[in-house]
């Protein structure tokens, strides 16, 4: 009976999920990761995009963001685990632990290695193909997920501190959120809002959201010219404010450029 109630489960929630177009927000790390820094950090996406302004519809849009595609995608998740739990060595907790790991790390280097064809093929498709394509590779991405989930959180049950799980718990929580603070990448463990399948133009569809160190090098290329821009105005304003330092610096930009010219025709001759 918990069999059948879970393929049953399992089956109308993902049907659900693609026939709204909301397949994709089973996803998790590995293929998802979200930075701290990202714009608009406190803003959630719901299901219609329904604006602020619009106070009813705004309400009954994340209702049904919350309770609707949350729910289902709950559902997909519990199914998948249990029926990994019957079927992989379902008589060896261990092994079929590390069982999990192993397919769940492997498949991610797989569905990585995969993601360039995959785009390739979508931005060649479009409309109900495309949609198809899609949803098939971000299905199989999810079971990677699910197993690299159960696998982690398995083992961690059976080898760190089996005998105090209290403990456990509260040093795996507390040393993984500090250190993903610190790596500005916690919002990676909050439910982003509700994405849509297919809403990315071509092949971007099937793109995994990971973007950790190009994210830091373009927060830090920004600063740079941020602060190059400031310190442009800052002379300006001095220039503005000071015609005299303004006529000594055109007087040493002149005498800077007399002197190249000087060398290079010294050099021609």
């Amino acid at each position: 009976m918990e069999f059948n109630t879970v393929v049953v489960t399992l089956v109308v929630a993902v049907v659900a999920l693609v026939v709204m177009r909301a397949l994709r927000n089973i996803s998790g790390a590995p293929f998802a990761i979200v930075n701290d820094t990202v714009d608009g950090y406190f803003e959630i996406i719901s299901m219609f995009r329904v604006p602020m302004q619009k106070t009813s519809l705004y309400i009954l849009d994340t209702v049904f963001s919350v309770y609707i595609v949350g729910t289902l995608v709950v559902f997909v998740w519990r199914g998948a685990w249990i029926l990994i739990d019957l079927f992989l060595f379902p008589g060896n907790f261990t092994q079929s632990s590390w069982a999990s790991l192993v397919i769940g790390y492997g498949g991610a280097v797989f569905a990585y290695l995969l993601q360039p064809f995959m785009r390739w093929i979508c931005n060649r498709l479009t409309g109900g193909p495309r949609l198809i394509a899609s949803d098939i590779f971000l299905l199989t991405c999810f079971i990677f997920t699910v197993n690299t989930w159960r696998g982690i959180w398995n083992l961690l049950n059976i080898y760190f501190l089996p005998d105090n799980l209290e403990l456990s718990c509260w040093i795996t929580h507390w040393v993984c959120f500090i250190l993903l603070v610190l790596l500005k990448c916690s919002n990676s463990l909050l439910v982003r809002g509700v994405f849509i399948d297919g809403e990315e133009p071509g092949g971007r569809c099937v793109v995994f959201p990971v973007y950790y160190l190009r994210l830091i090098f373009e927060h830090e290329k920004s600063k740079k010219i941020k602060k190059i821009q400031q310190d442009f105005a800052n002379k300006l304003k001095l220039e503005n404010d000071n015609p005299k330092l303004s006529s000594v610096i055109s007087n040493h930009i002149a005498i800077s450029m007399n002197s190249k010219d000087l060398k290079g025709h010294g050099n021609n001759e």
